[in-house]
């Protein structure tokens, strides 16, 4: 009687991953796709304080064998510097190259978890109401002519209208 004993114990939150992705990658030239991972809970390397050297990441496309962070394929898959942001660290990796990426996260123990996230080289569908016309014009100098984008529900559109103005790019000419 009249012993104590006193142990420091780490009770940790189960290790999560979070991602989220801008889905900008398209079938444009140098095209990429920037996704956000999130890491929180797990097992810290120091008790206490959550810091960006805690966590590995590695990552792989299509199956391959997992990859460390460094490890950027030619400049394809580019991690950026993980930061500790509250609870979390957090890193975002830009992607240039379509496929199944799958982005893993092992804590100061090696449990692991991971998720997907799918780059995928989307071909805008093409639209058949939507079509290049034009018309001569009657005489020299008149503006009788027309060159537009033909819509069979509104007749000819400004050429304005046919420009997706994010993306600047025009839509339906070729």
């Amino acid at each position: 009687m009249g012993c104590e004993y006193k142990e420091q114990v780490q009770i940790s939150t189960p290790l999560t991953l979070l991602k989220s992705s801008d889905d900008k990658y398209s079938c444009q030239a140098n095209a990429q796709e920037v996704v956000s991972l999130r890491a929180k809970g797990g097992v810290q390397a120091v008790f206490g304080a959550v810091s960006a050297s805690d966590y590995q990441w590695y990552w792989t496309r299509g199956g391959s064998p997992e990859n460390p962070m460094s490890d950027t394929d030619g400049g394809n898959v580019v991690f950026g510097t993980p930061t500790v942001v509250g609870d979390e660290v957090q890193v975002d990796v830009t992607i240039k190259t379509a496929g199944t990426y799958e982005f893993v996260l092992k804590d100061a123990r090696n449990c692991r978890v991971s998720v997907t996230e799918p780059v995928e080289n989307i071909v805008p569908e093409w639209d058949a109401l939507k079509t290049l016309s034009g018309s001569q014009i009657v005489c020299a100098g008149d503006s009788s002519g027309v060159i537009g984008v033909y819509d069979a529900l509104q007749g000819y559109l400004p050429i304005e209208e046919a420009i997706d103005r994010e993306k600047k790019e025009f839509h339906h000419l070729r």
